[in-house]
């Protein structure tokens, strides 16, 4: 036989799957491989009159990998992950005996990605900007290199088991763990602690404020499993300052949240698709804009149930629920149990107070869900930059009058890695726009392979640039790699699907290059980013933080390339790296106080004002919708006013 009859035969058996107007799910897809795999193998392979070569059969794997994973990314199928589409594969290897070997093999190839992944951190940067042509043509424009250690945050004795043996009153082994969160590592303290204080009976809010990468979102899903232990109607929301931020998120939520439902509760997955879980024991939606179209015909069982809910959703379209009136029609008879508000230092004074003055419990409880009154609202509020912990902790007992409030940080641990920093002051942008192009270019020939090339994030002043320096680094890799999407560029006026399928290439590594504007500022977890490159910076210190923390996640070495025109950006740079400066020499978190702002909640208001009148003496109408007419009627003076 030749490989080439093998592949003919496969892909022959999937013209009929692509010939309609709608695209196969993931699950028929699968089904679909499986029985062209079989079939074609048991032809060429089991049939035959005498063995085949192994070598011959690991090009056939090999193969059939490459065409669906095209396939996968042409039609945007199981979103266009080939870790998707191996689980539904390799659960037909009861029916379908070759496919066994073929998702043997898929699992393979992961691992090897992954192991090459880790060769990368250990061995740190491929090539230093400091050992570069590039560097030494330039160095006149290079004003200063600074390299600060990357630390750890402090360990507590808890491990994840420690905790899941808490919330199932069960000792639970790191085997098991490992199936819900993939790891059973030591907890940070700070996520001890926070756990601790909101598993506690009684009503409490709980501030993080700890930087990127400390596990923040882990402290929220813990929470949210023990509350769906318990059982009940309950309502577990997350809001998040954007549909994008919420999005990315999601994935994170529902996949630990349905590994929990599985291994711990024993329930039963009802229906499950990208934006939403359904389970006789869990309920977990996306909720924004977009989804809601898609939820509307399963919304009815959601919200008709009994088991708990958790929504992920973001604070414009949470706020269009509560003007709209429309708390049942998305969550039932729940009323709200658990709230985790993130990244609260992105909102402006305006938002935030208004978010805050309706999220608090007298409203929720009272006039949205008719309910008596909630002895367990629990709230977890989280912030990478927060200039005064204090100050805000006083603002949200002035806004709520909760008794317990607490505020928790983070202290540094080890020493994990090394960040080189390069501030490169130029009077052109043409001069900015050349050094990127020309260490970007040595980046391509010193790589053999596009892996071997350092995972870089570059923020641009506007999107013009950015489309301009794609187009230019696209077309010097293509010509060294002859392929595309080395090079992308990720845009807030992309359509979803398009910064969705940006975004997994670049977490998967197929994407080496990502140029941006702003919109990968906070929160989307890239994880391996290896160099920041800022062309220009950002408003405020806190914004350079939120940008410089898509790198040193993991342990191992970065370098960040800041490239600045303005007095304003130099006077900038320097702020940021004398906070640099006073956490190494101090070894403390604290000195960042200083320097970034606290999150403002302005209660002298009127419209705050006008909203507690309303809650004091309002009997009949809630004043939600009320409150949201006299915001249309009073918009202007509002917004000087908060």
């Amino acid at each position: 036989m030749s490989i080439d009859s093998f592949y003919q035969c496969f892909k022959s058996r999937f013209k009929d799957i692509f010939s309609f107007a709608s695209r196969p799910s993931c699950e028929k897809f699968a089904v679909k491989v499986s029985q062209s795999f079989e079939y074609c193998y048991f032809s060429y392979v089991y049939a035959s009159d005498r063995p085949v070569e192994e070598e011959l059969i690991e090009k056939i794997f090999d193969e059939v990998f490459n065409y669906i994973k095209d396939t996968l990314e042409r039609y945007m199928l199981c979103d266009g992950s080939d870790i998707e589409f191996a689980k539904y594969l390799c659960i037909q290897t009861h029916e379908y005996p070759a496919s066994k070997e073929l998702c043997n093999y898929f699992n393979f190839r992961r691992k090897i990605n992954m192991i090459k992944r880790k060769i990368n951190l250990i061995k740190g940067l491929n090539l230093k900007f400091s050992l570069s042509a590039t560097f030494l043509e330039k160095k006149p424009f290079v004003k200063q290199v600074m390299e600060v250690p990357i630390y750890s945050h402090k360990r507590s004795p808890k491990r994840f088991s420690d905790i899941l043996s808490e919330i199932l009153n069960n000792n639970v082994d790191s085997d098991f763990t490992k199936e819900i969160f993939n790891d059973n590592y030591f907890l940070y303290e700070h996520q001890a602690l926070a756990f601790d204080k909101l598993k506690r009976p009684g009503p409490r809010v709980v501030v993080v404020a700890t930087p990127n990468a400390s596990g923040k979102t882990e402290i929220g899903i813990l929470t949210a499993m023990s509350i769906v232990k318990e059982g009940g109607n309950k309502l577990i929301l997350a809001i998040y300052p954007t549909k994008a931020l919420a999005r990315d998120q999601f994935d994170r939520w529902k996949n630990r949240l349905r590994k929990f439902c599985e291994k711990a509760l024993k329930c039963n997955i009802k229906d499950e698709e990208k934006f939403y879980l359904i389970s006789d024991k869990l309920d977990i939606i996306l909720l924004d804009g977009d989804t809601i179209k898609k939820l509307r015909d399963k919304l009815k069982n959601i919200t008709s149930g009994y088991e708990p809910l958790v929504v992920l959703s973001n604070s414009q379209f949470f706020l269009t629920i509560l003007q709209n009136n429309s708390w049942r029609k998305y969550f039932g008879q729940r009323c709200l149990h658990f709230l985790l508000l993130d990244e609260i230092h992105f909102y402006r004074s305006r938002d935030l107070t208004l978010l805050i003055k309706i999220l608090e419990p007298s409203i929720i409880g009272s006039y949205i869900c008719k309910s008596a009154g909630n002895d367990e609202y629990k709230v977890l509020m989280l912030s990478a930059t927060m200039g005064d912990p204090d100050r805000f902790k006083d603002q949200i007992i002035n806004a709520w009058h909760f008794k317990d409030v607490a505020i928790i940080t983070s202290e540094l641990g080890d020493k994990v890695g090394v960040k080189n920093i390069y501030v490169i002051k130029v009077d052109d942008d043409r001069i900015a726009e050349g050094i990127i192009e020309e260490f970007v270019r040595e980046l391509f020939d010193k790589a053999i392979d596009p892996e071997d090339i350092d995972k870089t994030l570059i923020f641009v002043p506007n999107r013009n640039i950015a489309d301009r320096l794609q187009r230019r680094l696209q077309n010097i890799a293509y010509q060294r790699f002859k392929t595309l999407g080395i090079v992308e560029r990720h845009l807030g006026d992309m359509a979803l699907w398009e910064r969705e399928n940006i975004e997994r290439k670049f977490k998967e590594g197929e994407t080496r290059i990502l140029i941006t504007v702003k919109t990968l500022e906070i929160g989307i977890d890239i994880g391996d980013v290896m160099r920041v490159v800022h062309w220009g910076l950002p408003p405020s210190l806190n914004d350079i933080i939120q940008r410089e923390g898509r790198t040193g996640r993991r342990p191992g070495e970065y370098e960040s390339l800041i490239i600045i025109r303005t007095a304003y950006d130099e006077n900038l740079t320097e702020k940021y790296l004398k906070l640099l400066n006073d956490i190494s020499e101090k070894r403390s978190l604290q000195n960042i106080l200083k320097y970034t702002h606290t999150p403002t909640i302005n209660l002298n208001a009127s419209v705050m004002r006008w909203l507690d009148y309303n809650i004091k003496h309002s009997t009949r109408t809630p004043p939600i919708k009320t409150l949201f007419d006299y915001l249309d009627k009073n918009r202007g003076h509002l917004r000087n006013e908060v």
